[in-house]
């Protein structure tokens, strides 16, 4: 399976290692919808489109397999993962459990510069396609995480992301809030007033309501 536009966006970041080219190629594709669940990923193909050698692909495979975002089967072939509705949850579960922890420490250390960015992520949310205002509203839930300034949070909330992203993609049908929605400013504002868990809560409460969304979709 060739790539479409997302193995031509990639190609031109000659400053990074071809296993990261390749990583980045098939993970935007997958998260693009170029590639849908179940379907199977041809690593000399990928390889030829990408003009690289079949070991950084390979290499590629194995971490986005770590990510849960491919699934590779022995004697049978490597395939975008399926995500079922407990898989989901139990993405969700960490989810929360991250980001409500990391939104009582925004409260407590974030700077003046990071409140300005979360003000310019809500504030900038595009009108327009449903893609466009994901990412937005995505880069508002990455600062608050940057914003606890702890490393390993952070590597968690990044060791989510592209499972939550897969199965918000997948139920389509769910509409995002026209940008933003009074969960998100509750969140902002409560870790403007540097009241932890007031954000804490917040976010909790915010979490909750989509995760309830995208299950009852995805049952």
């Amino acid at each position: 399976m060739t790539s479409g536009t997302g193995a031509k966006a990639v190609r031109a970041g000659s400053g990074r290692s071809l296993r990261q080219l390749a990583y980045e190629s098939i993970r935007t594709d997958i998260l693009g919808g170029d590639l849908a669940p179940g379907t199977p990923i041809s690593e000399a193909e990928r390889a030829e489109s990408l003009g690289i050698s079949r070991t950084p692909v390979r290499e590629a495979m194995q971490q986005l397999a770590q990510d849960g975002l491919i699934e590779v089967f022995p004697k049978r072939g490597t395939f975008v993962a399926r995500m079922s509705a407990r898989d989901a949850r139990e993405s969700f579960e960490l989810r929360e459990a991250v980001e409500t922890f990391a939104a009582r420490l925004a409260a407590e250390r974030r700077t003046d510069d990071d409140l300005d960015r979360m003000r310019a992520a809500l504030t900038d949310v595009p009108m327009g396609g449903r893609d466009s205002r994901y990412a937005r509203l995505a880069d508002f839930h990455r600062l608050i995480v940057h914003a606890a300034r702890n490393r390993y949070l952070e590597q968690a909330f990044d060791g989510t992301t592209d499972r939550i992203d897969l199965a918000s993609r997948l139920a389509a049908r769910i509409p995002l809030p026209q940008p933003p929605d009074a969960s998100h400013h509750a969140i902002l504002d409560a870790i403007e007033r540097g009241d932890g868990p007031a954000a804490e809560a917040s976010m909790r409460r915010h979490l909750r309501h989509h995760a309830e969304a995208l299950l009852q979709d995805l049952r």
